[in-house]
C-alpha cells in the first residue's frame, strides 16, 4: 500500500498492490472514495492475517478500517458503532494487527474536555463489526501508535504522559507495561515502528533529538539497542522496522538523501 499526492488539489491518491502466483506485482484498481473523497483524513497501516487483509485509517466519521479477503478489494469500513466517533469522543485509528481471534485496531479516544485523549482499542472477528475498549492511563493523558502479536500475547506502544511506554494483553486481558527510556521534553517522541522477533519485541522511536531503540522480551521492562546509524528526525525522513525469527530489518527513508536498509539478528535479546 503506497500514496503519491497528484490532481488539481495534490491530495494522496492511495494505490494497492498484490502479488500474482508467477511472483510479479500488480496494482489493483479503486474507486477514489474507497480511500479518498470529500470524507477522507488519512489512510494508515496495513496488516495481513489468515483471513485476509485489514488498513487502519481515519475519515469525517472518526476512526476507519478497510477488509478484504485476498487484496483483491477493499471495503471501506467507517461510520459504524463504537468506531465512529460519538458521545463518548473523538476516535483515531493508528494501528492494525491480526490476533488468533480476529482483529486488533489501536488508538485514541478524546472525551469531550480530555486533554490529549486516552489510549483505545478495537476489536473484530472479520473486520467489520468493531468493539471499542479505552485503557486506562491514569490522570496522564496518552494514545496507542503501534500495536503487534508476540507469541501469544499483543504488545501496544504509544505515549503515557510526556514519554513512551507499553501496554500488553494476554489471558487476563489489558494491562500497562513499561516505559521506553525517559520522557521527552513536551511529548514529542513518536513511534516510528514496532517489531515482533524471538524472543521479544523492537521498538523504534523519533525525536527532534534523534532515534533510539528499544528492547523488550515481555513489554515489561525495555533496554535500549545500538542503532547503526544516527538518524537524525527530518520532515522528509520516515523510519520502518519488521521482524521475523531472529532477523529484524530496519529501512530509513532519508528522501534527497536516500533510502538505506540495515539488517541484524537478535538472538533472544538487545545485542
Amino acid at each position: 500500500m503506497g500514496a503519491k499526492s497528484g490532481g488539481v488539489h495534490g491530495n494522496p491518491r492511495i494505490s494497492t498492490w498484490r502479488q500474482l502466483a508467477d511472483g510479479s506485482v500488480v496494482e489493483v484498481p479503486a474507486e477514489f472514495e474507497v480511500f479518498g473523497g470529500p470524507d477522507a483524513v488519512n489512510v494508515g497501516r496495513i496488516a495481513g492475517g489468515p483471513a485476509g487483509w485489514v488498513v487502519a485509517g481515519n475519515r469525517g466519521t472518526g476512526a476507519a478500517a478497510w477488509s478484504s479477503a485476498d487484496g483483491r478489494e477493499f471495503r471501506l469500513v467507517s461510520g459504524v458503532p463504537e468506531l465512529a466517533s460519538d458521545a463518548a469522543g473523538r476516535t483515531w485509528a493508528a494501528d492494525v494487527t491480526a490476533a488468533a481471534s480476529g482483529w486488533v485496531l489501536v488508538g485514541s479516544v478524546r472525551a469531550p474536555g480530555r486533554p490529549g485523549g486516552d489510549p483505545a482499542v478495537w476489536t473484530s472477528p472479520d473486520g467489520l463489526g468493531w468493539r471499542r475498549q479505552v485503557l486506562p492511563a491514569g490522570d496522564a493523558p496518552g494514545d496507542l501508535q503501534r500495536v503487534v502479536r508476540a507469541g501469544e500475547r499483543l504488545v501496544g506502544v504509544g505515549r503515557r504522559g510526556d514519554a513512551l511506554a507499553a501496554w500488553v494483553r494476554d489471558v487476563a486481558g489489558w494491562r500497562p507495561g513499561g516505559a521506553l527510556g525517559p520522557a521527552a521534553a513536551g511529548g514529542s517522541e513518536q513511534v516510528a515502528g514496532l517489531a515482533a522477533v524471538d524472543g521479544g519485541v523492537l521498538a523504534v522511536m523519533l525525536a527532534a533529538a534523534g532515534a533510539s531503540a528499544w528492547f523488550s522480551a515481555d513489554g515489561g521492562g525495555w533496554a535500549p539497542v545500538p542503532l547503526p546509524a544516527a538518524l537524525a528526525a527530518a520532515p522528509d525522513r520516515s523510519v520502518a522496522v519488521a521482524g521475523a525469527g531472529g532477523e529484524v530489518l530496519l529501512l530509513v527513508d532519508g528522501g534527497a538523501e536516500g533510502a538505506r536498509l540495515w539488517s541484524a539478528r537478535l538472538p533472544g535479546g538487545p545485542g
